[in-house]
């Protein structure tokens, strides 16, 4: 039933307006439409199985009934981030141009995507990283978007302040960046990370990464989080805070320009705090850090009213999966994610994302899944 609707849905609005919506961004589209239609078809589904199945013999209960000209259907389901965010966005791209379920063209065929046969993936919004780890370890995701000092965190703290096992976790593949935003008006008084200390700060939701940027951020320079008044809000909610003077300073996590921070900084005048990338401490940090903080700069007028150059910090988002998805799938997909086709499309459905290119994995926070394994290994890109 779902392979129906996503056919059935896909199909009318390719064939209706074949030059309007792209292939691609029509399954990206139907994609994201899965997650609110599963709770409402998900009920009638199971009881027209049960009923099915209970009409069956014995014998035939045990096998599984193929979808449409005979292909099993499997579904992935992507952890992301707040609806409109980077990894949001990052995620609905992946569902677009990897999906290949029954009935739909063959993968790299003319101008569509590389995808996996068989293959569903669908996009879940979440309120942040650690509520997408929680939800694997939980069986409720197959994989998600998470950037790479949330899994740091989690590895260092582990069970007994995260109610969910890392060892389940393997990694697929470095797919982008994600930078540090702490935004203040430009009449406030804050100019330094030091400055926050006893202000009001406006963070992401509860389960966000912005929260564990910020934390490192502070730790550069020596600074404990408790020392700032943390308010958990949306970033809708944390800009009308700013802008109302509820709160002292907004950070939020995304691949720049941030959609809502660019409207906003067209009407208020903002400042973005740099974060200090030299001296003794900084460079203590970084090393520290390889791998999963790095300092960026950022030309000004990244946004409106930015006057001097910005100094920040950047995090790797990483693209994990469960170590219960078979290690054939994670290959294909492995191999699917980085045909020329698919980063194509993935530009074309996101142009104002920078995709990363495969690289060397000399090390990482996690272990590569053995079907990931293998397609970097094939590749060269896999050091013994």
């Amino acid at each position: 039933m779902i392979a129906f609707f996503y056919r059935s849905v896909s199909n009318f609005f390719e064939e209706t307006f074949p030059k309007t919506f792209p292939k691609a961004f029509v399954r990206a589209f139907v994609g994201m439409l899965l997650p609110m239609f599963l709770p409402l078809f998900l009920p009638l589904f199971l009881l027209l199985c049960l009923a099915v199945v209970s009409c069956l013999p014995s014998e035939a209960r045990a096998q599984s009934l193929p979808s449409s000209g005979g292909m099993r259907l499997d579904f992935l389901r992507i952890g992301t981030g707040p609806a409109e965010r980077t990894l949001y966005r990052l995620g609905s791209a992946l569902t677009g141009s990897l999906s290949a379920p029954p009935g739909i063209e063959p993968p790299c065929r003319q101008d569509s995507p590389c995808g996996v046969p068989g293959l569903l993936l669908v996009a879940q919004s979440r309120s942040g990283a650690f509520e997408s780890l929680e939800d694997m370890a939980r069986g409720r995701l197959e994989s998600a978007l998470v950037p790479a000092d949330v899994l740091d965190e989690v590895r260092v703290l582990g069970s007994e302040t995260y109610a969910f096992d890392m060892r389940e976790v393997m990694l697929l593949a470095r797919l982008a960046s994600v930078q540090l935003h702490v935004v203040v008006l430009d009449s406030s008084s804050v100019q330094s990370l030091s400055d926050l200390v006893g202000r009001t700060v406006a963070v992401g939701l509860s389960g966000s990464a912005s929260s564990s940027h910020l934390r490192r951020a502070l730790a550069s320079e020596n600074i404990n989080i408790e020392r700032v008044v943390v308010v958990p809000l949306s970033l809708r909610d944390g800009l009308k805070a700013l802008a109302a003077g509820q709160v002292d300073a907004l950070v939020a996590s995304g691949q720049v320009p941030l959609p809502s921070l660019r409207v906003f900084a067209q009407n208020s005048t903002i400042r973005l705090v740099n974060i200090s990338t030299e001296g003794d401490l900084a460079k203590r940090f970084f090393n520290a850090n390889r791998g999963i903080a790095r300092p960026t700069v950022l030309p000004a007028q990244t946004y409106e009213g930015q006057q001097k150059v910005w100094h920040t910090l950047s995090f790797d988002v990483l693209w994990v999966v469960s170590r219960a998805v078979s290690e054939e799938v994670v290959y294909r997909l492995t191999r699917s994610l980085w045909h020329g086709s698919t980063q194509r499309i993935m530009q074309t459905l996101v142009p104002e994302l920078k995709i990363d290119r495969p690289y060397r994995y000399r090390s990482a926070l996690l272990p590569l899944h053995p079907g990931a394994a293998r397609w970097y290994a094939e590749q060269g890109l896999l050091d013994s």
